[in-house]
């Protein structure tokens, strides 16, 4: 049962609706509730006597109540719900008394209206509780003259009914009026309790206020001692700061020098790998003469060595020749004898052979004599086939002897390539360690500025504190001295005092 009451006394609240709109709701929705139930009276009375007619304007009552708070409930408008709300419990009573033929006939139903006037004053503000005032003393001056009019259409109830009726509308009413008036004493005396309650926490926020601001103030102490510590260390780093960037300013500079020194170096580094490639090449190519000398050589001995050969055989031809002539010389000679012995007839025959022996030792002496030159050219050939031997074999050594000096020049030059290479890649990481290191003297700068920055606000937040705490003192109700006695006597530095080395 109290879930449905609260959530029907909630019907149109929102979260951001005060306690004085909720009461204002609530009245509205009792008011009504109670209503109504007197419609469903009303109406059942009607119906009784037979004015079923006259029946719907209890129930319309009632009906229109319900979904006037089911307007409520979707809208949350309670302007235009408690407008319509009080419009209904306004005129509809004095419908309904008139339908029953006047005051006496209805036993004074129009006295309902003076809920309406309770609801007005309740939960509207005393203007528009004033235009609900003439408006029922309207309709109450109009009922009162008109009363005679409406006699036709009653249906002569019995002084006892009359008696009822009027018992009943007073009883109902004043129990509606004297619930209302107990849900507002009720109202009030929560309120009170609210207010006692509310007295209470403000009492206990005045003592956590005032322990709050002494733990202000001892923090506000703490946080000078910390400015004064952040003040010392920014100064410090912007000392450091200043002197890092005139380090890396001094690094920048010898960087830059030792640059400029490896891009030179770098330079005949490079020059020298090109002469050394071009010694390489020179080497290479006279590895090939060499050569192409050795073979010319071998070519030569070759020749040397037929020559020998050639030489031999014409020594043997000669010797054969040498043979022939001296046969031809024993044949001569023979020849000479015989013609002696033939006397006057052998005579030219002697002539003949004398002349073929002097041919034959012309001969004889000839081949001796090409002999002679022919063992000596031999001589010369197989000395200078010794020569040439030596010569080849001096040419294999020049040949072996420059092939080990082009594979060092080779050698030399890939080295000098390789030295060429790594200088160029110092000069790169040196070119990159220039740059960290401008960046680095740049960062150091900024650090600085930011630190002589952080001084400059660590100086305005001491003033602020200094600020802030005189204020605290002027709103609590010690003196000055005792708050710092206190707070002094609670706050104890909490971390010794460091120094940044720069």
């Amino acid at each position: 049962m109290k879930p449905f009451f609260q959530r029907l006394t909630s019907l149109g609240n929102r979260p951001e609706n005060t306690d004085k709109e909720k009461q204002q709701h609530m009245f509205l929705i009792l008011m009504g509730v109670f209503m109504s139930g007197g419609g469903l009276v009303w109406g059942g009375i009607t119906s009784y006597f037979g004015l079923y007619a006259a029946s719907l304007i209890p129930f319309g009552y009632t009906f229109f109540t319900f979904w006037n708070l089911w307007l409520f409930s979707g809208t949350k408008n309670f302007g235009l719900v408690g407008f319509i709300q009080v419009s209904m419990s306004l005129l509809l009573p004095f419908f309904l008394q008139w339908a029953l033929g006047g005051l006496i006939a209805s036993g004074g139903v129009m006295i309902w209206s003076l809920m309406a006037l309770v609801g007005s004053f309740t939960f509207q503000n005393f203007r528009q509780s004033l235009g609900w005032l003439i408006g029922f003393v309207a309709l109450v001056v109009f009922s009162g003259v008109m009363d005679d009019a409406f006699h036709f259409l009653s249906y002569h109830p019995t002084p006892e009914v009359s008696v009822l009726l009027f018992t009943i509308n007073i009883a109902l009413v004043s129990a509606m009026v004297l619930g209302l008036m107990i849900y507002q004493l009720w109202e009030l005396d929560q309120s009170a309790k609210r207010l006692e309650e509310g007295s209470k926490v403000m009492h206990q926020s005045e003592k956590k206020l005032e322990t709050a601001n002494l733990q202000l103030i001892r923090l506000i102490g703490e946080v000078k001692r910390m400015g004064q510590k952040i003040n010392e260390a920014s100064h410090q780093i912007s000392n450091s700061a200043d002197h890092l960037s005139g380090q890396a300013t001094n690094q920048a500079a010898s960087l830059e020098e030792t640059s400029a020194t490896l891009t030179l170096l770098a330079g005949q580094t490079n020059e020298n790998a090109s002469h050394a490639q071009n010694a390489s090449r020179m080497a290479l190519d006279v590895t090939d003469k060499v050569e192409s000398g050795a073979r010319l050589m071998d070519n030569v001995i070759s020749h040397m060595n037929m020559l020998t050969e050639s030489s031999n055989q014409i020594s043997e031809i000669i010797q054969a020749i040498d043979d022939i002539s001296f046969q031809t010389n024993l044949l001569a000679l023979n020849a000479a004898v015989e013609a002696g012995r033939a006397g006057v007839h052998g005579r030219g025959f002697a002539v003949v052979a004398a002349e073929v022996r002097a041919l034959a030792e012309k001969s004889t002496q000839a081949a001796k004599d090409t002999t002679r030159l022919l063992e000596n050219s031999l001589t010369e050939i197989e000395q200078s086939s010794l020569l040439a031997k030596k010569m080849a074999d001096f040419l294999g050594d020049i040949r072996q002897t420059v092939g080990v000096a082009a594979g060092k020049v080779q050698e030399i030059s890939l080295a000098v390539s390789d030295q060429a290479n790594g200088l160029n890649q110092i000069k790169s990481a040196i070119r990159q360690v220039e740059s960290i290191t401008s960046q680095t003297s740049a960062t150091a700068e900024e650090n600085a500025a930011v630190a002589r920055e952080l001084e400059s606000q660590i100086h305005g937040l001491n003033q602020l504190l200094g600020r802030v705490n005189s204020s605290v003192f002027a709103q609590s109700g010690s003196s000055p001295g005792a708050l710092m006695a206190v707070a002094v006597s609670h706050s104890t530095p909490r971390n010794p005092e460091r120094r940044i080395q720069p």
